[in-house]
């Protein structure tokens, strides 16, 4: 009898990998299908002054400890 609770044990762990892996390859193939979508992102209306204000920071923050 304990021959077969741990052979069910193992079983169960099995499935679980399994299950586990099956839904890493799913959620894998999902980001990689949703990857192209990236390209068909525009930046907001008026972004643009932002940017450029985050932008020109940087570069005299860069320049200050350069």
């Amino acid at each position: 009898m304990q021959a077969v609770a741990v052979l069910g044990r193992v079983f169960n762990e099995q499935a679980s990998v399994i299950a586990f892996e099956y839904v890493f390859t799913l959620m894998g193939i999902g980001m990689l299908a949703c990857l192209p979508l990236v390209l068909l992102l525009r930046p907001a209306r008026g972004a643009g002054d932002r940017h450029r204000a985050r932008s020109d920071a940087r570069l005299r923050i860069y320049r200050e400890f350069a």
